[in-house]
């Protein structure tokens, strides 16, 4: 790396800055890497310097440790040197979105069935792009299919859809009628077998698989790792916008129209309401522009561009700029913890009606911790 020649972060690389250290997102390559907040401050506030320049300043001792560090980043291909900055502009932060609802839930029922058929059209008129389909019962390939054919011609280029496992359908059958229908990208399947989660679970990207015996509008808002959204767009909206209920719109399975299921508030009933005229109800759009940067703790957070949120759950349910409960991550320690353990969350997990499912995940955690014990004797 030569001493001598500017560096810069590469645009879709973002520092962003939490209370215990920064974090860069490579929003091309999806990718993380945390730094202590003496470097972050240094790539945050001195692009365009040389790293001479940068040991003169601030008469660094260790140069060893700060060049292996720029090394990395240079490897890891999160910055460049160069001494023209015309050649890479910056990357725009703005947000915006064609889409009056960009995205829906709904719980199938058969009050939802008989206006299926009139769910997707509105869906298509406030030109809305993915979709959630939420059974709680097993389904057959056909019935998938019929389902499915039901927003071919629409706005949806992106479904998903969830139901009991099924014994007759294979995952291998279930992955090439994925691979067959475009339209839907992802398949989740709950009440799944142990043994054949263990089996599986790793073969179909596409196919998520829960041991859970029911879709249980208390199992939404679970804030982990494994679910951070490195993207341009969701980092762009995240600066905006709320990460979770922006432009969302959901059905339940009695046809209330809500911002999510797990919410209480409703707008409407599908049966004499239309999706529209929910929407422009007073209220419907309260939590669209709550941001990350808004909400306590996730303010704090060198993850909040990057994570989804949860409304219908807070730490503390009188405050709508509260944290999300189901969220373990410490900002100020830069531990994670099990979410439910903590002792100030249990005031909120009593108020929601959350114990039964809290020991439930509790009972299931302790079993799988046996059973990692009698494998490895």
């Amino acid at each position: 790396m030569s001493p001598n020649i500017p560096f810069f972060l590469f645009q879709n690389c973002i520092i962003t800055k939490g209370a215990s250290r920064y974090a860069i997102y490579d929003l091309q390559m999806k990718d993380i890497i945390c730094v202590p907040l003496s470097l972050g401050r240094l790539i945050e506030s001195f692009q365009g310097f040389t790293l001479d320049s940068l040991r003169s300043m601030h008469k660094i001792n260790d140069h060893k440790s700060i060049e292996d560090f720029f090394k990395m980043l240079l490897i890891r291909k999160k910055i460049y040197l160069s001494n023209d900055i015309h050649l890479f502009p910056r990357l725009t932060e703005e947000f915006d979105s064609f889409s009056l609802i960009s995205n829906a839930i709904i719980e199938i029922s058969e009050l939802t069935i008989s206006v299926f058929s009139k769910i997707v059209n509105e869906l298509t008129e406030m030109n809305c792009v993915a979709c959630e389909l939420r059974y709680f019962r097993t389904l057959g390939l056909v019935e998938i299919k019929n389902t499915i054919d039901f927003f071919i011609g629409s706005t949806v280029t992106d479904i998903q859809i969830a139901f009991k496992y099924n014994h007759n359908i294979s995952f291998s059958d279930l992955f090439l009628f994925l691979s067959d229908h475009n339209l839907l990208t992802h398949v989740l399947i709950y009440d799944v077998p142990q043994d054949l989660i263990n089996l599986n679970k790793a073969l179909y990207t596409q196919i998520i698989l829960l041991e859970d015996k029911w879709l249980n509008t208390h199992q939404c808002g679970v804030i982990a790792q494994n679910q951070f959204v490195v993207n341009v767009a969701f980092f762009s909206e995240s600066l905006h916008h709320n990460t979770c209920l922006n432009r969302k719109i959901a059905i339940d399975a009695k046809g209330n129209i809500k911002n999510c299921p797990s919410m209480k508030e409703s707008f409407g009933n599908i049966k004499d309401t239309t999706l529209e005229e929910a929407i422009n109800m007073p209220g419907f759009k309260k939590y669209w522009n709550i941001k990350k940067d808004e909400i306590t703790k996730c303010k704090d957070c060198e993850f909040r561009h990057v994570c989804t949120d949860c409304r219908a759950y807070l730490d503390n349910p009188d405050d709508c700029y509260s944290a999300p409960l189901k969220c373990g991550y410490n900002p100020y320690t830069c531990e994670w913890e099990e979410w439910s353990a903590n002792p100030l969350k249990q005031k909120a997990i009593d108020y929601y009606g959350m114990r039964e499912l809290v020991e439930n995940e509790k009972r299931k955690m302790k079993n799988e911790k046996r059973k990692e014990k009698l494998t490895d004797k």
